[in-house]
């Protein structure tokens, strides 16, 4: 056994290096980042949360393209459409800029239109450009975004819903026409302004047949408004569904 001296002394000795080992380590140490693969300094997640980027941003998803369809509304002049999908729950495209192409039988993109949208966070919800004059047949459609801004925001779009859906066919001087027509009803407790309604009708392919919009100004908090959608002629083709879009920037602008 070790005199009890020589023990103390061994403790001490071993207390010393431990100490000493414990700064050399907290020296060498690398400093934490927002890119060491580690979650820690008050991340929420690994890199991301607390002093770095919001994960929200670090795990951005870009906007998606369900489908695009156009038709031809007057010999070579068209109405395209496109489906489009924020997936993100805690990020708003505030503003982005999409781009319809129509491309001719050969694959020749012989028109471009361009114009500005938005989605609220996890929004599905159309674009459309409607009278596009072409000089030729078209054959495809796509489109593209690009210039996105994103906010973080949690914001569900302004509680309004079309409801009161009908197709009907009005005639005058001999002249059948399609009308749209619904209710527009705003559920929540504020004035909306800038509502853009959008029209959007479909054949029992999918296939859009007619598209419209118009727009509401204001629409007080609890109350409705009746909208109507008139195209120059009736479809040739059977409907079989009618989508109503209210859709309005205003709660975007106060997050």
């Amino acid at each position: 056994l070790l005199p009890r001296t020589t023990g103390n002394c061994i403790r001490v000795i071993a207390a010393i290096l431990a100490g000493f080992g414990l700064a050399l380590f907290q020296a060498l140490k690398p400093e934490p980042t927002c890119s060491d693969g580690r979650k820690n300094q008050t991340e929420e997640e690994i890199d991301c949360g607390g002093p770095c980027v919001s994960c929200a941003f670090k795990n951005r998803q870009e906007i998606e393209t369900n489908w695009v369809r156009f038709v031809e509304s007057r010999p070579n002049t068209y109405d395209v459409v496109a489906e489009l999908k924020n997936p993100n729950i805690k990020l708003s495209a505030a503003s982005f800029i999409y781009e319809f192409k129509l491309f001719d039988a050969a694959g020749v993109a012989i028109v471009v239109r361009s114009g500005s949208a938005f989605l609220y966070p996890g929004e599905t919800a159309h674009i459309s450009e409607i009278g596009i004059a072409t000089g030729h047949a078209v054959r495809n459609a796509a489109v593209s975004v690009s210039d996105v801004s994103w906010i973080p925001s949690e914001r569900i779009g302004p509680d309004l819903i079309a409801g009161g859906r009908e197709h009907v066919i009005r005639e005058t001087n001999g002249l059948k026409k399609s009308v749209v027509r619904a209710v527009i009803t705003n559920r929540g407790l504020s004035d909306i302004r800038d509502i853009t309604v959008g029209a959007f009708v479909f054949d029992e392919r999918g296939n859009i047949i007619g598209t419209h919009r118009t727009v509401i100004d204001v629409l007080a908090g609890g109350s409705t408004r009746p909208v109507e959608f008139e195209w120059p002629q009736a479809f040739d083709t059977a409907i079989s569904s009618i989508i109503v879009e209210p859709r309005s920037p205003a709660l975007l602008e106060s997050s």
